[in-house]
């Protein structure tokens, strides 16, 4: 899904910890201001990688069409709020 959302492909570390290094990495590359998050990487991970997911083109469009829809409704309501 995330693959397909954000139309890109998507690598699975080989990790029981990836949500919380991948937090901890985050809050270093905010911390630090200097490096960027791809060098981070480099850097601290390691390249054990299981899985790439690669987006569905399909459900790409169909995700792509319905934040289209959702964009236009926001601005539909923005002046309620």
């Amino acid at each position: 899904m995330v693959a397909d959302i954000l139309n890109r492909p998507v690598t699975l570390l080989d990790s029981h910890n990836g949500a919380a290094f991948g937090a901890a990495l985050q809050a270093l590359w905010m911390l630090d201001g200097k490096q960027s998050i791809s060098h981070l990487c480099a850097e601290h991970v390691e390249e054990k990688l299981t899985t790439v997911i690669e987006p569905n083109q399909e459900n790409q469009q169909r995700y792509h069409r319905e934040y289209l829809r959702f964009s236009r409704a926001v601005e539909l309501v923005r002046n309620f709020y």
